[in-house]
């Protein structure tokens, strides 16, 4: 057996055992049973047989063995308290791909990933494509530390609101925000913000002390939107902390009352024909294969690329799959055998 038999041949086995577990069935062992599995798979114009020996194994059921593969289980509509809807996915292979990267649910927290951090993603607006990211080490009133950076990937589907208050805390003198040629500070109603922020308690854990002067504080306006690829750089800006404020909570006058966090705009526009029929029939879009290709998951685990009314493959146009199944039981053969692709 050849290095590409044996380890296609580990990973066959592998999904026909998850396959089965799926799909619900009794699937147990005893002396003098054995199911063979013969896979034609073709990779890119490359045909390779593999048949898999499943040794004293019983199958019980009263028709063939699924042809659709599963894609790690089925998708889920919520990550604790939010509600999830396409294009993001509670896991891999559930929404859109290019969301996959950035968004995950991971113990019940959903979470958003750049290259700067992993950060809570406490809610999301579907009418606005809005979400609401929670930085553990932004300052707020009542918590307040040398914070890190916060800067979008290049490639990310999402950017920072124009709505959204920056206010970047303990600036050197020399910070490149202080530039009067750029004005890129808020001098107006922002030293309003600044005064807020520097007269809490919790100032000392930046090394400043409760209503110190203002001058190392910036309410900071970009001179263009903090898209993808952009954000707040700290080390460049020479900052030591930043805020981010999204409301003030009907009284502008105490920052204990003022709301935090990062609103993200996502670009709403992935939604198509195809995952609306999967979701009438009460399944979830997502995607399967090397080429990630759509894929319709219904609530049973199985995915297709139409809907959960129909059948179809979801790994098209990089693989197709023939498989042809023979079952032996003891002395008595009956064979079953199904082409497709």
């Amino acid at each position: 057996m050849n290095l590409f038999n044996y380890f296609l041949q580990k990973c066959l086995v592998l999904l026909l055992e998850g396959l089965l577990q799926q799909a619900g069935r009794d699937v147990s062992f005893s002396k003098a049973k054995q199911m063979l599995v013969l896979v034609t798979l073709e990779v890119k114009g490359y045909r390779e047989h593999v048949t898999l020996g499943y040794t004293e194994c019983k199958y019980k059921a009263n028709h063939a063995i699924p042809s659709i593969i599963p894609i790690n289980g089925t998708c889920h509509d919520t990550c604790g308290s939010v509600p999830i809807k396409f294009p993001f996915g509670s896991g891999f292979g559930c929404g859109h791909p290019h969301f996959a990267r950035y968004i995950r649910c991971s113990s019940g927290v959903l979470q958003f990933t750049t290259g700067t951090g992993i950060y809570t993603v406490s809610s999301i607006d579907y009418s606005s494509n809005t979400i609401l990211v929670t930085d553990p080490l932004m300052s707020t009133c009542s918590s307040m530390q040398n914070s890190g950076s916060f800067i979008l990937d290049r490639e990310s589907p999402f950017s920072i609101t124009t709505d959204n208050v920056f206010v970047l805390l303990g600036c050197s003198t020399t910070s490149p925000v202080f530039d009067k040629r750029q004005d890129l500070c808020d001098t107006g109603s922002g030293s309003n913000i600044c005064r807020g922020l520097y007269s809490c308690n919790a100032i000392t854990g930046i090394g400043l002390v409760p209503s110190a002067p203002i001058s190392t504080c910036c309410v900071y306006e970009p001179p263009i939107p903090l898209g993808s690829g952009y954000g707040l750089d700290l080390p460049k800006l020479q900052c030591s902390s930043y805020s981010s404020v999204i409301g003030f909570g009907g009284d502008e006058g105490n920052p204990m009352k003022w709301q935090y966090g990062i609103p993200l705009q996502f670009n709403g526009s992935y939604y198509t024909e195809s995952c609306k029929n999967c979701e009438d029939s009460g399944g979830s879009c997502g995607f399967s294969g090397f080429n990630q290709s759509f894929a319709c998951i219904c609530k049973n685990g199985m995915n297709t690329t139409i809907n959960c009314y129909g059948r179809g493959y979801a790994w098209s146009g990089t693989w197709r799959r023939r498989i042809q199944r023979k079952l032996c039981l003891g002395d008595q053969k009956s064979s079953l055998t199904e082409n497709s692709g």
